[in-house]
């Protein structure tokens, strides 16, 4: 598993630590974080193993540089990380004679690089012809590779050219489009892809790299020769499946890994240290979660509305930003978390005077001089005996009223409706009150005539 260090690299490290030995950090070239391996020297007659403490004996005591330091972490049996403060600091360790002595101390490709594939790309255009042509703005190109893709002629097994290219840029970040001949190539992190051996079926090396025995892919059986019962089991995880099956939990966490490799641009180890295998017990467990929380802290980065109207697409500037995973990726790899912290609810608060549902009634009252003004109306409109009839029973009974409080209007218009009634009814009984005074004097001038006539 630690002989896999620069992401989707193939061969042995020994053949990288060469190079490795050369490589320095640079001043003025963007890294967010000073990383430098530090591995003790094989010995061909124990296996070695690296002690921490005195890696940080050498680095404070000798070479006095312990305060410029942030972390030193252990990956693994044999390999110490340290993190810095600057590019002067790591190149110190790097060039140390005292940590030399039994210890390789070295700087690897993908610290200092970053990744990524454009697609699209004809294959009639060979990798110097990109790297001269792709304009990335003030990010720098180091190399171009053009990928491979598997493909079956007559039967076999071939590998032919694809149409995606691998870029690798300087420094810890990368463009998120490249132009080429004014075309917009948009660039995305290079996933390392999954290795397993066909011999042992572990992961991160191949048969090539192997030191183990052989394996029956069914049912996990290291005896050779062997007859196969065909119950299926498998080597990695004790699950009830072959062991290159895609629903291994032991090849999905390898996914995941290759993920935090290609998004956080982490080695192996470190990717690995992050998402440590699980127990039997675990892997088989089920885990629930609410499906609404995919829009918890979402913070997805929109395009900016271009303005309407035509416009000169000769004179488009271009962009070079970096690139940002999406809310999907930054969620899948767990940089943002799932959970919000659920604070209390103050609709649960209860006071001592009532319970929460006056609490809450009482703190929406907002007392102003206007809406006193209208409680004041309201409370004297509905003290007031009305002779009220039909729908108006209807409304006052229902409480309807409260919600003509807002339309002065409306209360204008219904208080002069009410007076000219007012006015009008006064009229009216006057005008009885005179009718009834006309057939009562009427009434009585007859029959006192009537009297007299007898």
């Amino acid at each position: 598993m630690g002989d896999e260090d620069e992401p989707g690299g193939r061969f042995p490290l020994d053949r990288r630590k060469r190079d490795f030995e050369k490589i320095l950090y640079e001043e003025g070239v963007r890294i967010e974080v000073y990383r430098v391996i530090i591995q003790k020297k094989r010995n061909p007659e124990q296996r070695p193993s690296i002690s921490q403490l005195k890696v940080a004996d050498i680095i404070y005591r000798k070479m006095k540089v312990g305060g410029d330091i942030i972390e030193t972490k252990k990956i693994g049996r044999n390999r110490i990380i340290a993190i810095c403060r600057d590019a002067q600091t790591a190149n110190k360790l790097v060039e140390s004679e005292d940590l030399k002595k039994d210890h390789e101390v070295f700087v690897p490709f993908s610290f200092i690089s970053r990744a990524a594939v454009i697609r699209n790309v004809d294959v009639e255009y060979t990798e110097e012809e990109l790297k001269e042509e792709i304009d990335s703005g003030e990010y720098k190109i180091l190399s171009v590779k053009r990928m491979k893709r598997r493909m079956f002629r007559d039967g076999k097994i071939t590998f032919g050219e694809s149409q995606s290219v691998k870029i690798f840029f300087q420094g810890s970040q990368f463009p998120a489009a490249v132009y080429l001949w004014g075309v917009r190539l948009a660039c995305e992190p290079f996933m390392p892809p999954i290795i397993q051996c066909y011999r042992c079926f572990r992961y991160n090396h191949t048969i090539s790299q192997c030191r183990g025995n052989k394996v029956c892919k069914v049912c996990g059986s290291k005896d050779e020769p062997h007859e196969c019962n065909l119950t299926e089991s498998c080597i990695n995880c004790k699950g009830n499946h072959k062991a290159d099956s895609a629903e291994c939990p032991e090849k999905k966490r390898q996914k995941s890994i290759k993920e935090l490799m290609a998004f956080q641009n982490l080695s192996v180890m470190e990717a690995t240290s992050m998402l440590p295998k699980s127990n039997e017990r675990d892997m088989f467990s089920v885990i629930t979660s609410n499906r609404f929380q995919v829009f918890e802290n979402y913070n997805e980065v929109f395009p900016e509305m271009r303005q309407s109207g035509h416009q000169n697409p000769t004179i488009r500037s271009r962009t070079f930003e970096p690139y940002r995973p999406t809310a999907q990726a930054r969620r899948r790899i767990g940089m943002e978390p799932r959970i919000r912290k659920q604070t209390e609810n103050p609709k649960r608060r209860r006071n001592v005077n009532g319970s929460p549902k006056e609490v809450q009634q009482q703190e929406k009252k907002i007392c102003t001089p206007i809406q006193a003004v209208k409680d004041g109306e309201e409370r004297e409109k509905r003290d007031r005996p009305l002779g009220l009839v039909g729908y108006e029973v209807f409304r006052q009974d229902r409480n309807y009223s409260r919600y003509e409080i807002n339309n002065e209007n409306y209360q204008f218009q219904k208080k002069d409706e009410a007076e000219v009634k007012t006015v009008e009814k006064k009229k009216k009984d006057d005008m009885n009150k005179t009718l009834i005074d006309l057939n009562s004097s009427t009434s009585s001038s007859m029959s006192h005539e009537y009297m007299e006539a007898e």
